[in-house]
């Protein structure tokens, strides 16, 4: 069955977004080697193949689904009126019916044909789906994302060691929130510039200044 679309995070800060988190990739990447003590390093290692796999499928699922759209439609029956003045209704699930035309015994013999109708147009587009790949590419894309909120639970709850791993722990939360439906708001901007300030002390200290 068609299921909601993922919504992009919309962000008026999105060019800052970038560069913070491309700053802590660079930062982080440059300290995996030799730091196999700190495990939110190790983490971030899983994460950065996690996420970007769990966006793609996410991505590809949503192009087969609205393939299948526009090539037979959504699973659904137009529900006819008695009152000319009130336009169709297009129900996709059983219970829509029932709560359009009501259960009184008059209507029983439609309610039942609309219902027929509705189960037709449900098997059609699993079996197109299933056809067409857009079965196992949902199969797939569930399986990633539940990943990637093991790795935030994992996260969450794994103690940083170090700076990098702070950073660590930090990036993570700031690439995820991508997906947050709701706009610029608390903790984000204060999530961000903490994770900027902690980039740019870790980069003093990979890269120290000559003594003057």
């Amino acid at each position: 069955m068609p299921r909601e679309s993922r919504t992009p995070r919309a962000r008026t800060s999105k060019a800052g977004r970038r560069a913070t988190l491309s700053a802590a990739t660079q930062v982080l990447d440059a300290a995996l080697d030799g730091n196999a003590a700190e495990p939110l390093l190790v983490l971030w290692r899983e994460w950065r193949a996690a996420f970007p796999l769990s966006e793609r499928l996410c991505r590809e699922s949503q192009r087969l689904e609205r393939q299948l759209i526009d090539r037979i439609g959504l699973p659904a029956v137009e529900i006819p009126m008695n009152d000319p003045g009130r336009p169709m209704v297009r129900a996709t699930d059983p219970r829509q019916i029932d709560r359009v035309l009501g259960t009184a015994p008059a209507t029983l013999a439609q309610r039942r044909r609309l219902k027929r109708a509705l189960g037709a147009a449900r098997a059609r587009w699993n079996a197109e789906a299933a056809a067409c790949g857009l079965t196992e590419a949902i199969r797939s894309e569930v399986a990633a994302d539940r990943r990637v909120d093991e790795l935030l639970r994992i996260a969450a709850a794994t103690p940083a060691h170090s700076l990098m791993g702070a950073i660590a722990k930090l990036a993570v939360i700031e690439q995820w929130g991508e997906r947050e439906p709701e706009g610029d708001d608390l903790p984000w901007p204060f999530l961000r510039g903490v994770l900027s300030d902690l980039v740019t002390l870790a980069a003093e200290l990979q890269n120290p200044a000559p003594p003057g």
